[in-house]
This record gives structure tokens, sequence and C-alpha cells, in this order.
């Protein structure tokens, strides 16, 4: 199960821009064979790209390798509710998400996070199981760093763009 956050105002851009090509694109993948599927498997990709352009989206795992669920927030009881009937986030309730972020981030301690995570967690291989807990505990701090980083990043942009978020949950 994941979350997904769209930046709504380039996300609606995209869509009326190149939604129906990529419609028209997925309809010729699934009728071609051969060289001609790879061919439309190609253009599949490339419309993607334009409808959710780098940085404009943000896919989070609904585990605990995932930045809400780190910190503690939930699908049903935070997120949701900041949502409208289409299920967008508005630009204010994007500020109250983001607050609610930073004040969970103030008070994180990431050792216990890790002690909690470590045993529900896939984010380590089998053959990393016989290391040090130590060398564990700074792989997940550099994992959710980054993570935590990207969401922020998204957040930001979606404030400057003065646009809300577009959520969905994939179950």
């Amino acid at each position: 199960m994941s979350v997904y956050l769209f930046i709504a105002v380039p996300h609606d851009r995209a869509n009326v821009e190149h939604g129906p090509a990529f419609l028209n694109a997925v309809t010729t993948r699934r009728k071609a064979t051969g060289a001609a599927r790879s061919h439309a498997q190609r253009r599949v990709n490339e419309l993607f790209q334009l409808l959710y352009p780098a940085g404009m989206s943000f896919e989070d795992p609904y585990t605990p390798k995932g930045v809400l669920w780190t910190f503690g927030v939930s699908w049903l009881k935070d997120i949701r509710p900041l949502l409208d009937s289409k299920g967008r986030m508005s630009l204010s309730q994007v500020r109250v998400l983001d607050a609610r972020l930073a004040r969970a981030a103030n008070g994180f301690d990431v050792k216990a996070a890790f002690e909690r995570n470590k045993d529900r967690s896939v984010l380590f291989s089998q053959a990393a199981a016989a290391i040090a807990d130590e060398v564990k505990l700074q792989a997940w701090q550099r994992y959710y760093s980054k993570r935590r980083d990207a969401f922020k990043a998204f957040v930001t942009r979606a404030v400057k763009l003065r646009s809300g978020i577009d959520c969905g949950l994939n179950v």
C-alpha cells in the first residue's frame, strides 16, 4: 500500500496537455505485439514522464519505511480529513500537514524509531541481517533522511507554486 501525492497545478496542466495522448498510447500498447509493443511502451513511458514530471509527485509506502508512517502520521486519521471530496488537499491544508511533520520531526528520535521498526521493516535484505545494528541504524538514518528531505522538498515546492496536492491511496 502506498500514498501517492501530486502537486495539483502542474498535474492539472499536464493532464490537459498530455492526458488524452497518454490514454491513446496505453490503448495502442494493449493492442500491439512484438516490436510494435516495445515501441508503444516507450511512448507510454515518455508521456508518463510528461504527466508526472520529476519533483511534482511523491510516493510514500504505507509501511515502516515510509516517511508518514515513521512520523506516526495516519492516512485515515491525519491525511484524509485534510482532503476535499475530490481527494485534493488545499494549499492551507498543505501548510497544516507541513507544520504537523515539522512538529513530529522536532521530537523525533531516529534510534527509537529504528528499534521500533527494524523487526517489521523490509529495508534490509537477509544478507544485511548479519551486519551489526549500528551499521543498520546508520543505513536507516541515511535512507530516512533522504526520504524525509524529498518529502519536505515536495511540500515546499507545492507551497512555492501556491498549489494544493492531489492525494490517493494505492491499495
